[in-house]
């Protein structure tokens, strides 16, 4: 009779050690996705953060058109060159502005064009930001779930190793 119980305490020892070895590779795999998702949330983060700037950049920039459609033809102007690097100039007319469209082509357009191109670019600006500020919550409840089942599988499991 001991011959049988020992025979069936092996295979039952061997299916407890293949269920634990399951469970480490399943909490294994829930933590890789954690991880997965807590770097794209970071670089969501950092792309909402870069958005902010363009942002801000665009309300500066159609602050300073406005401003300068009261400057008068014949001015002396500080032209910026780069962050705060000036230079001095004499304002031909301030009635066309000269507008990068890409590729390295500069076309004519006046203050109002202008100051609508900026409006839209921070409309789809502040719309994909928007996009993105919901995929990232998605993310954080995403998130929160796995962090619930890791705790919930390690909590299950650290009984199991006081027996």
């Amino acid at each position: 009779m001991e011959k049988a119980t020992v025979k069936t305490s092996a295979p039952r020892a061997q299916l407890d050690a293949a269920a634990e070895q399951k469970r480490v590779q399943e909490l294994k795999e829930k933590y890789t996705e954690y991880q997965l998702i807590e770097e794209q949330v970071k670089e969501i983060k950092q792309q909402v953060q870069k958005m902010d700037g363009q942002l801000a950049d665009l309300v500066s920039i159609q602050e300073g058109l406005e401003d300068f459609k009261t400057v008068a033809d014949g001015s002396e102007v500080l032209v910026p060159v780069s962050n705060g690097i000036f230079l001095q100039a004499n304002l031909a007319s301030n009635k066309k502005l000269l507008v990068n469209v890409g590729s390295s082509v500069v076309v004519e357009k006046s203050f109002d064009d202008t100051q609508k191109l900026l409006g839209d670019q921070e409309v789809e600006i502040s719309i994909y930001r928007e996009q993105l500020l919901a995929h990232l919550n998605k993310m954080l409840v995403q998130m929160q779930h796995l962090q619930e089942q890791l705790e919930k599988m390690i909590n299950e499991q650290v009984p199991e190793r006081t027996h």
